[in-house]
């Protein structure tokens, strides 16, 4: 009986073993994947960067929506890296945009301009009464 026993839990130990490694094998996979993920994103934020940083373009605050999502399940240290490297290229980006928008700030965007970014981000029919008029 007590030999059963010894065996029984040898097997238990063997079986939680291996439920280890492969726990932590797909834990390593998952991490690649979104290291991958992060940096595809960094290299496109690079190749977009002039688009990115034009003031009547949307395309910044889709790429910063996209970082935030890209953000859930980040918690190890090399892919908290590559976040902040995206993160950093992000505000770099809203910097210029800034800078681009010159010393009279939103006033230097047209009339024309902003209603084109208002339509581009609710459609065709925009709600004063949800912009607060």
């Amino acid at each position: 009986r007590r030999e059963r026993l010894r065996r029984r839990a040898r097997d238990r130990s063997a079986t939680m073993a291996r439920d280890d490694v492969a726990s932590q094998r797909d834990d390593a996979r998952k991490r690649r994947e979104k290291r991958r993920e992060l940096r595809t994103a960094i290299d496109a934020a690079r190749v977009n960067q002039e688009e990115l940083q034009k003031p009547e373009c949307d395309d910044l605050e889709r790429a910063v929506d996209a970082a935030d999502a890209m953000n859930e399940g980040v918690d190890k240290p090399r892919e908290m890296c590559l976040d902040m490297e995206h993160y950093g290229q992000l505000a770099a980006f809203s910097l210029e945009r800034t800078k681009r928008l010159g010393p009279r700030g939103g006033a230097a965007v047209s009339a024309k301009a902003f209603l084109q970014s208002l339509r581009r981000r609710w459609g065709e029919e925009v709600r004063w009464e949800r912009l607060g008029t």
